[in-house]
């Protein structure tokens, strides 16, 4: 079809398995192009210089793309469903690709091209200027409170479609991309840069919503909290995973709040997970107050059985400056004994069943699903045969990082009988003892 100016549209099925090289070159009227699944070639400059070309989709069998495939295709928005061709150079001369949301990173890798707009697909992904009347078409579309984000690929976004439109009504944590300078500007606005990649001026996060996103730099991030329950001293724990590590953390009123390490002082509590039994996980507080990004922890905010220090009632704002944030991936998890303490940033259950806080945030109880509350972790057990246990008690022993010492086992006979068994304060316990609780057995701690 080399040159065949006059054709307008084609559609490739499923039976071919190659589209050949040149083999629409030069179609100058060619603007709607479909390729059905089952094609896993493109050829060079299969449809090189097809200037009226606007949109095509790539099914997920194609591997390979020939050099100069879509090149001087200057309307073209393109969009693979692909993890990622063996071969990338066929589109490096394309400006505006979209690619799955998963592997935007790995197609940031392969696309050098300094003219390439390179953005991540979304259940709204727009190629060309919606009208507002589309725009609201396609949100009727969606869910509205689970949607992570909107694309914009494309440069002319009117007037009408300013962010306080487009984000009215949405998941506030809703991501909106758009290339630079398509004049969109606001709180979770991403721009995408050729050769750049994805930025963000600034970054708001409210808790209890779904965020999703690939790896962009951020300017200015915050982390809105609001907490379900405080602490009275008997309970009121949260267990929190946040995407990037806070340099702040600030209540609406009282202001700076700092967490309180190992043998210190602070405003709010903040435990890491340190070792676990059949019946309990066992944490400690922090030497340095330093909340890692991606991972899960307990925290407390004091409520009003604290007197003039509670904290009841105001809103905690995590805040950091120019980091790197992802979320795409399960956060990081942490392993003891038979016990994993997880985390997620949306609202797709887990597979598993697990323990989640109770309301009063006192202990881990049971439930059928876990991992449906964003910013939120809990603890799965990958002992099936312990799945007759109902509850996980929150136990703090005196695990400190000054004895060095967090690994815990369980045993029933305490290895009394042969070695040399300490409690917690450091006294000799008689190999006949039979108080259960917290020992130290050849530099282990050891539940009874």
């Amino acid at each position: 079809f080399y040159n065949c100016s006059s054709l307008s549209s084609v559609v490739i099925p499923s039976s071919v398995t190659s589209i050949g090289s040149d083999a629409f070159r030069g179609c100058s009227s060619l603007s709607s192009v479909t390729i059905k699944e089952g094609v896993t070639s493109i050829g060079d400059y299969a449809f090189y210089n097809c200037s009226s070309l606007s949109s095509v989709v790539i099914p997920s069998s194609v591997t390979s793309i020939g050099s100069s495939a879509f090149q001087y295709c200057s309307s073209l928005v393109l969009e693979l469903c692909s993890s990622r061709p063996n071969s990338l150079s066929g589109i490096s001369d394309v400006e505006h690709i979209v690619v799955p949301e998963e592997y935007y990173s790995d197609y940031r890798n392969g696309i050098t091209s300094s003219t390439s707009h390179l953005y991540p697909a979304s259940k709204l992904t727009f190629k060309e200027t919606p009208t507002l009347k589309a725009f609201k078409a396609a949100l009727a579309s969606v869910n509205k409170d689970e949607l992570t984000s909107i694309t914009f690929a494309c440069y002319n976004v009117d007037d009408y479609l300013d962010v306080a439109t487009i984000k009215s009504g949405l998941n506030p944590n809703c991501i909106i991309y758009v290339p630079k300078g398509a004049g969109i500007t606001g709180d979770n606005v991403v721009e995408i840069e050729p050769a750049k990649g994805l930025s963000c001026d600034k970054l708001v996060l409210t808790d209890g919503y779904p965020f999703r996103a690939p790896e962009m730099n951020v300017g200015e991030v915050q982390y809105v909290h609001a907490p379900s329950v405080w602490a009275n001293g008997k309970s009121g724990w949260e267990a929190i995973c946040l995407p990037f590590s806070p340099s702040s953390v600030k209540a609406s009123t009282s202001g700076y709040l700092s967490p309180i390490v190992l043998g210190g002082s602070g405003n709010f509590w903040l435990r890491k997970y340190v070792g676990s039994s059949s019946t309990s996980v066992f944490f400690t507080s922090t030497s340095d107050g330093v909340i890692e990004a991606n991972t899960p922890y307990l925290m407390a905010f004091p409520g009003n059985a604290f007197g003039n220090n509670s904290l009841e009632g105001q809103k905690i704002v995590f805040s950091a400056s120019d980091v790197k944030i992802s979320a795409l991936a399960d956060p990081d998890l942490i392993k003891k004994n038979a016990f994993l303490f997880k985390s997620t940033y949306n609202t797709t259950p887990d597979a598993s069943a697990g323990y989640e806080l109770n309301v009063e945030g006192s202990s881990f109880v049971q439930v059928p699903q876990v991992g449906t509350h964003p910013f939120r972790a809990y603890f799965v057990n990958e002992d099936e045969a312990a799945s007759s246990v109902k509850a996980l008690k929150i136990d703090f022993g005196s695990f400190d990082e000054e004895t060095g010492i967090f690994e815990v086992e369980e045993a029933t006979d305490m290895r009394m009988n042969d070695d040399a068994c300490y409690d917690l304060s450091g006294r000799r316990v008689s190999k006949n003892s039979t108080h259960k609780g917290i020992y130290i057995v050849n530099g282990k701690k050891v539940v009874r």
